[in-house]
């Protein structure tokens, strides 16, 4: 199940809110399929996004994540493989986010600064880890449920109705079939820019 659950509370080293516009992300990939299809659209649109990483699937995806990251968007880790990370030993979180973030290097040429635990958990520890990884941890605002299938209508609606200036937008591009996702994000991107947003990626340091 890829579900997520509502984030902790936000605290100064826990981040959900961008400075000004609206940043969209993608969890749980990259996938060869849903993730080129958004990557297609964000271009079409010229819009920039942020994708959070699984490190186990990047070996056989090299190619895809230099693609996200030559199109100029974000790249954060979501640890090495999909398990909430307040359950591992101090131990095992250092691992998943060390492995994660050197995978990530290792294509890219770049260290991730941004972290975002699967589920949004996330306990002290998991925090104090990423950060002394160099990595900030990034929850959202917005979530679209959209690991539900509830249909792509279901999907747009969910996001203009909730979005606002600063709003971070999960949604999921792997782990799952993803069709509805990949037919919202146009909409979500037409239906956002009516309102007078601009869509930003998610820059920052731990």
């Amino acid at each position: 199940m890829t579900s997520s659950t509502s984030p902790h509370p936000v605290s100064g080293s826990v981040h959900n809110r961008v400075e000004s516009g609206i940043a969209l992300t993608f969890d749980d990939g990259p996938d060869p399929f849903f993730t080129t299809s958004i990557l297609d659209h964000l271009a079409a649109a010229e819009v920039l996004a942020t994708f959070f990483l699984v490190g186990e699937l990047l070996a056989s995806n090299e190619d895809l994540i230099r693609r996200i990251a030559d199109d100029g968007h974000g790249v954060g880790s979501h640890g090495w493989d999909h398990v909430r990370h307040s359950k591992l030993s101090d131990t095992e979180i250092l691992s998943s986010i060390e492995r994660s973030a050197e995978a990530i290097s290792a294509i890219t040429g770049e260290h991730p600064a941004l972290f975002r635990p699967p589920y949004g958990d996330h306990d002290n520890r998991v925090v104090a880890i990423a950060r002394e990884n160099g990595q900030a941890v990034w929850l959202w605002s917005v979530d679209a449920r959209d690991w539900e299938r509830p249909g792509t209508e279901a999907i747009v609606r969910r996001v203009v109705e909730q979005i606002e200036n600063g709003s971070v937008v999960l949604l999921h591009d792997g782990r799952g079939e993803r069709s509805q996702t990949v037919a919202a994000v146009p909409s979500i991107i037409d239906l956002t820019r009516d309102q007078g947003y601009v869509f930003v990626p998610i820059a920052t340091s731990a």
